[in-house]
């Protein structure tokens, strides 16, 4: 990924329920992945990337600009610098399982924070 200064990690956000809504064309990635999420916000303001995956393929990855929130349920949301994923086939639809679990690993949780590569 580029830019990533001097961040440890970038946030993984699993959208397996959700992505059927893509497939169909009643959302967009940025749709199921921008909110609503349970998560430390100090944490993922660390984070400059989402990578965003469904059934253990990447999806997508925005660029984080903000992070909004909590509401009063105690969630967040990103705001990415673009509304569309980061361009190229390096990011996107990739086979990504040995990083976030294989689809069904048994996480509930669908934020992870991967460590990124030094």
């Amino acid at each position: 990924l580029p830019d990533l200064g001097d961040a440890q990690e970038v946030i993984a956000i699993n959208v397996n329920r959700r992505w059927s809504e893509v497939i169909s064309g009643q959302s967009t990635l940025l749709d199921i992945s921008g909110g609503h999420w349970k998560l430390s916000k100090q944490r993922a303001e660390k984070c400059p990337y989402a990578i965003i995956h469904a059934n253990g393929i990447v999806r997508g990855v925005f660029k984080i600009k903000e992070w909004r929130g909590p509401d009063s349920d105690g969630r967040c949301l990103f705001e990415p610098e673009h509304g569309a994923p980061l361009l190229g086939s390096q990011f996107s639809q990739k086979n990504a399982s040995s990083l976030f679990g294989p689809a069904g690993s048994g996480s509930q949780n669908p934020i992870r924070y991967v460590r990124t590569p030094r």
